[in-house]
């Protein structure tokens, strides 16, 4: 999984809960290489994570970064594929030059 060798429970719970947690990050941050259908993200998470979701998860996420203007999606051939907006360039990119105080934020929870 990732790299984590997970024999306990707790861990691949922690495991699989923090790749949900930070859907919204991957798909913003993928979208801003390349459009992507539901089906796609759900590809890309299994491969990169080893974790399943299930589509409701999938397109709830999607759904929500569209009501924030985040992305929107288009019909191609019969699926819709999503893409960044303007706005959801710019909040990537400031997400983006924000990595450090992101790595501080996880290694003092982790460091509790």
């Amino acid at each position: 999984m990732g790299g984590w060798a997970l024999k306990s429970g707790f861990l691949s719970k922690t495991y699989r809960t923090l790749v949900k947690e930070l859907l919204t990050v991957v798909v913003l941050l993928e979208l801003r290489r390349r459009p992507l259908s539901g089906y796609d993200v759900m590809l890309l998470v299994f491969e990169r994570f080893h974790v399943l979701l299930s589509s409701g998860t999938v397109y709830g996420c999607l759904y929500a970064l569209e009501r924030q203007r985040l992305i929107e999606g288009y019909h191609m051939s019969r699926k819709i594929v999503y893409r960044l907006t303007a706005f959801g360039l710019s909040e990537v990119d400031e997400f983006r030059s924000s990595k450090a105080q992101i790595a501080v934020l996880v290694s003092t929870v982790l460091n509790a």
